[in-house]
Order: C-alpha cells, then structure tokens, then sequence
C-alpha cells in the first residue's frame, strides 16, 4: 500500500483526476446542449469514474464497449445485493442457491476478472517486446514490478490473484 497508495503517487495523478473531471463537466455540457433535457448525472458520473479507475490502474480508457458492460454489470449488482435472498432466512437451502443469485453474480465477477486478465497479459505482452519498454508507471506497472522482485518470506506474494483482488475491491487473496 506504501507504494500504490503513497502521497506522492497521489500527487502524481493529480492532473489525471483534473482531466477526467474536465471531461466530465463538457460531457455533462454537451448533453444539456444537444437534447435540452434533463442529464443523467448517475450514468455521466459512472462514465467519468470509469475513465478515471482505467487510466490511473491501466493507463488507459476502456473501450465504449466494455464501460457500458462494467455499468450494466454493476447496475446488476446492486440488484443482486438488495434482492431478498431465501439463503438468508433458510441457511438449510443456501447450497442449492434456488434464486440464482450466487450464480448471477460469479458470472459478473467472472467477466470483471475476464476485462482485468486482458490488460494484465496486454500489458505483459508489452514489457516483453521490445526489450526495454515505454512504463506507464501506473498501478498495474507498480503491481507488476512487485510481483517481478518480491522475496521470499517477504509476507506478500502478488500474484494474478492479489491482483484481481485489489483492482475488484475485494479482501479475498486467495486464488479461487
């Protein structure tokens, strides 16, 4: 965390977040110009964040594509959060996840997974070309590096998993 996290890498994306909130605020205004009717803050916000967590993990934008699959999938994960699940008042049933909703669910976890592995092979692949390669210097090169020169017994191993785990959000860093 010392390194991903640190003050002065912070300050280092400061003209990145200044950037995505100026894309934000023309966005916002050319689709008050062009229709004349009310913006859909949320789905312009969800866009910015979007442009936002790529370029500062991955150093680019995702593709139009795929950031309206991330919003779709998230969208659905609310749903599956807030949904009332039989598994929660009948623990006896949970195993046979009669509504679906683990099973939803491990398909958006799955293809979130599916979008990380893309940019970590891409950008694999770019460290191995070319011999000395053009460093992005963004999480994922910090992510790399790491995995590249840890210790052994050093406490934390960053792997494909770990990684996984700190680009989702989740404190499982078990390979499962």
């Amino acid at each position: 965390m010392a390194q991903l996290l640190s003050p002065s890498r912070l300050d280092e994306q400061e003209p990145l977040r200044r950037d995505v909130v100026c894309d934000l605020l023309r966005d916002v205004s050319k689709q008050a110009a062009a229709s004349g009717a009310p913006v859909s803050v949320g789905c312009v916000t969800f866009a910015a964040m979007v442009r936002l967590l790529g370029r500062a993990m991955f150093s680019s934008e995702l593709d139009a594509a795929t950031s309206q699959e991330i919003h779709d999938s998230v969208r659905e994960a609310i749903v599956l959060f807030t949904a009332p699940n039989v598994s929660d008042l009948f623990p006896a049933v949970a195993a046979a996840d009669i509504q679906g909703l683990r099973r939803r669910m491990s398909r958006l976890i799955a293809r979130s997974y599916q979008v990380m592995d893309c940019q970590i092979e891409q950008r694999l692949h770019e460290r191995g070309v070319g011999g000395a390669p053009d460093r992005a210097n963004d999480l994922l090169d910090v992510m790399l590096d790491m995995s590249e020169s840890q210790e052994v017994g050093s406490g934390v191993t960053v792997n494909r998993a770990m990684m996984r785990a700190f680009f989702h959000g989740t404190e499982c860093w078990e390979e499962t």
